[in-house]
């Protein structure tokens, strides 16, 4: 059973994403079926892509105090510098797309807690984009979605 996205047991635990835990590639030999060989490759692929976000969260949400400490403050840093949290998000409406690619949400920043961003040109926030929410503080639910319109006369509303 393959998950294509994180789920909050991985946030949780995140030792599938460590790279001491991860397949190593077979070089000589045959794999025993086509679905080890895939199996194999898109567990590598999934924590290339989901590393940073998988631990970071672990280290914001999960980690006891001696498990943050474990990590060199240098890579802790670096890796809570490449994720952004926006708290008291709101989603506010749910439609059909314009063009028809299924359900969007409208989702609204509160404005005092982000007294510091530049909405209109951060690039977090990019069409494309994919973004995580949580609704029950990363207990067991997570929304993933894709970012699919910013209008920028509403990012500063």
């Amino acid at each position: 059973h393959f998950c294509i996205l994180p789920t909050v047991a991985d946030f949780a635990n995140p030792i599938k994403y460590n790279p001491c835990s991860l397949p190593i590639i077979m070089t000589e030999g045959a794999y025993e079926s086509i679905l080890d060989y895939a199996k194999q490759h898109y567990r590598l692929m999934k924590a290339e892509c989901f590393s940073e976000l998988v631990h970071c969260i672990f280290y914001k949400h999960f980690a006891t105090e001696p498990e943050v400490e474990e990590v060199p403050f240098k890579i802790r840093d670096g890796i809570m510098r490449s994720v952004r949290f926006y708290p008291r998000t709101h989603i506010s409406g749910a439609n059909f797309g314009r063009s028809g690619k299924g359900l969007c949400y409208t989702v609204l920043f509160r404005a005092e807690q982000h007294t510091t961003h530049r909405w209109e040109s951060t690039s977090h926030l990019d069409k494309g984009n994919l973004v995580c929410f949580t609704t029950d503080g990363w207990k067991k639910t997570i929304w993933w979605a894709i970012i699919q319109d910013r209008a920028p006369p509403l990012l500063r509303a």
